[in-house]
């Protein structure tokens, strides 16, 4: 929030956020769920409200790019335009790191808890990286495009080389910053190992399992 308040829009967009706190909605609807006998039922629940708190999380997004760059909103597969590739691309390096966490914890990846079971796929990743994905990949790409560096496409839209290493670079600084972690000082690469620790000990009944929390 405090890059959006650096800008004459940013502003005006808190205060109508502020009149209109749509995000407070969300988050007490959250609270206000129950988990019920059905877990597919509180799955779809807390999905839905996720899915519907990421409209206004990219909007914010959007108002913080410079003026020129284009962005509509999230597109995962196929995406052409700039801020999707690069998003995409800094996910992909995250995952990366959350994976090998995971494995190193002697946890099965494809055993998720909000993303329920799917063949052949990791659901566990998608979940423990849902944590890490705006402080470390978001923030990275967003620092770059309102920077001004440069990242370029193939004819065929794929990431050029040079820009690709960039990106992996930008996330590799973000994972190696120092945050807070429940009163200790840790890299964000540590708390990704931590947390994959943390949810083995949560599965065997011996810790409480709390998440990652950051700001911007």
């Amino acid at each position: 929030m405090k890059e959006l308040r650096q800008r004459p829009q940013g502003v005006k967009f808190i205060k109508e956020l502020r009149q209109r706190p749509q995000g407070v909605k969300f988050i007490n609807k959250i609270k206000n769920l129950r988990i019920h006998d059905e877990p597919d039922l509180f799955r779809r629940q807390l999905m839905g409200l996720e899915g519907s708190f990421a409209t206004h999380y990219w909007a914010v997004v959007k108002r913080l790019l410079n003026n020129g760059i284009i962005f509509e909103g999230r597109e995962r597969q196929g995406a052409k335009d700039i801020v999707n590739s690069s998003l995409n691309y800094a996910y992909g390096v995250l995952y990366s790191h959350v994976l090998n966490a995971v494995l190193k914890a002697g946890l099965n990846p494809m055993a998720g808890f909000l993303h329920s079971y799917q063949p052949q796929k990791p659901v566990l990743i998608y979940d423990m990286i849902e944590e890490f994905r705006p402080m470390v990949a978001d923030r990275a790409i967003l620092t770059l495009l309102r920077r001004g560096e440069r990242i370029e496409q193939e004819d065929d839209g794929l990431l050029a080389t040079e820009s690709r290493k960039k990106i992996a670079k930008a996330v590799h600084g973000r994972m190696s910053g120092e945050v807070d972690f429940y009163g200790r000082k840790r890299t964000i690469e540590t708390v990704i190992r931590e947390q994959a620790v943390n949810v083995k000990k949560h599965i065997s009944g011996a810790y409480r399992y709390r998440p990652f929390l950051s700001r911007w």
